[in-house]
């Protein structure tokens, strides 16, 4: 018999869904270069409100493994994983006997999902109440690892995708501490490829408006999205928008990262990827990812040791060589 306690839970579930009217009054803001790009992030939302809705209702991350392994084709499972994370976090309150550890649960089974289920943990700091004060005080901080930081950019990311306005979409860092700043602009670097549609008019003009010394870290996060999301739809390694050099060595990084974590969370996908690059380029793209698989311990310092290790990688990386 249920009871009144699962009745109640169930209407607060049914009213916290991203149902597909809700997804698709928010894709029709956004402005597509093209089909294949309209298509590509309709379907990015769609699994990862899926996995947000499915996650809201059983709340357990056995289930989210479950479905994860299932999956024939792994390109979009991250996002699935992405969203249950944001699904673990906004439940809490509706689940408190299995929140403590929920998180930990989804981290032990899914490792190489690692990135996204902290960015999704960020997710719900974007729409909760007092988000700035939840996020500093938010659990995620006492997990294991280096990317725990990867809240604040999940944070920064939903910040853009669910509620920044056209045609500019701006999100404003709320965070003054440098470390924080940095992973929000990453965040909303990876947002802009999404809403932005791969016009690089509004990415332009978000460039325009940061300091100097910021604009690399938004270039970091279009080199994330542009590999992560975007693997798919690329038959070599892109061209940096951009010839700053600090820019350039940005987006790069933030290629290596995109294409470490699909080779961590998609490894198939990422293999057939590798297949069809050209040797030099497939030479790149493994050199990079096989110097990101070796992260440092976390520190003590405010992020974990993300963004210094970040931007030591930038530094190191080899850039790949031009098109002729």
């Amino acid at each position: 018999m249920t009871s009144a306690a699962d009745r109640l839970r169930s209407r607060i579930t049914a009213r916290m869904e991203l149902t597909d009217e809700r997804l698709d009054r928010r894709l029709a803001l956004f402005t597509p270069v093209d089909d294949a790009v309209g298509d590509l992030v309709s379907a990015i939302g769609r699994e990862f409100a899926q996995g947000f809705n499915d996650t809201l209702r059983t709340y357990d991350p056995a289930v989210v493994s479950a479905r994860v392994d299932a999956m024939e084709d792994d390109y979009l499972a991250p996002f699935y994983v992405e969203g249950a994370a944001m699904a673990l976090a906004a439940g809490g309150t509706l689940y408190p006997g299995r929140a403590r550890t929920a998180h930990r649960s989804l981290l032990t089974t899914l490792p190489g999902h690692r990135y996204l289920i902290f960015a999704g943990w960020g997710w719900w700091y974007a729409v909760r109440p007092f988000a700035t004060r939840a996020m500093r005080r938010s659990p995620l901080w006492r997990q294991d690892g280096l990317f725990t930081g990867l809240g604040i950019d999940g944070m920064a990311f939903a910040t853009c995708f669910l509620t920044a306005t056209p045609p500019r979409f701006d999100a404003p860092c709320p965070f003054p501490e440098p470390e924080y700043e940095t992973l929000w602009l990453q965040g909303y670097g990876r947002a802009l490829w999404f809403v932005a549609g791969g016009r690089p008019e509004v990415f332009r003009d978000q460039r325009e408006r940061l300091a100097p010394r910021s604009r690399p870290e938004l270039y970091a996060g279009l080199g994330l999205a542009t590999a992560f999301a975007g693997m798919r739809r690329m038959r070599c390694v892109p061209e940096a928008p951009s010839e700053q050099e600090a820019e350039r060595r940005a987006f790069f990084q933030g290629l290596a990262f995109g294409l470490t974590a699909r080779r961590e969370a998609s490894p198939r996908s990422f293999q057939r990827f590798l297949d069809h690059l050209d040797a030099p380029s497939a030479g790149w793209v493994t050199t990079v990812t096989d110097r990101c698989l070796q992260p440092p311990e976390r520190d003590t310092s405010l992020d974990g040791g993300y963004v210094s290790w970040q931007r030591r990688l930038r530094d190191e990386l080899p850039l790949p060589g031009r098109s002729a």
